[in-house]
């Protein structure tokens, strides 16, 4: 029983896993997956690097935890056999960011006006 509890503490070391296709490099993979992530592109040395790394290690790297999440997330999906895809986001989360953006350009520019008119 001790031995069996024991093993839920300790934690794998993860395994290296090849490209299914010679064309998948990490510039790919995180270019692919986009959100941010191929700024990232040369904080991994190589493919293994990229599949291997922990969230922690990453942190240290200087990954924000968006980015970070995002790689892990598809790196565990490609072990399951996923090639990864973009997710466009969806139009309604897209018309309330243009909206946002506009509502503060408005409010800088009536910012400006009150400023150049002093």
């Amino acid at each position: 029983m001790f031995r069996q509890s024991l093993s839920l503490f300790i934690k794998k070391q993860k395994e290296t896993f090849p490209p299914r296709d010679p064309s998948h490099t990490v510039e790919w993979f995180l270019k692919t997956i986009r959100r941010e992530c191929d700024q990232y592109i040369d904080k991994f040395k190589d493919w293994d690097h990229l599949f291997t790394v922990t969230s922690k290690e990453m942190e240290e790297l200087g990954i924000h935890a968006r980015a970070r999440k995002k790689i892990l997330m598809w790196t565990e999906r490609y072990r399951q056999g996923f090639d990864p895809f973009y997710i466009y986001p969806s139009q309604k989360l897209v018309r309330k960011h243009i909206q946002l953006r506009r509502m503060a350009e408005a409010k800088a520019a009536e910012n400006q006006n009150k400023q150049g008119n002093q």
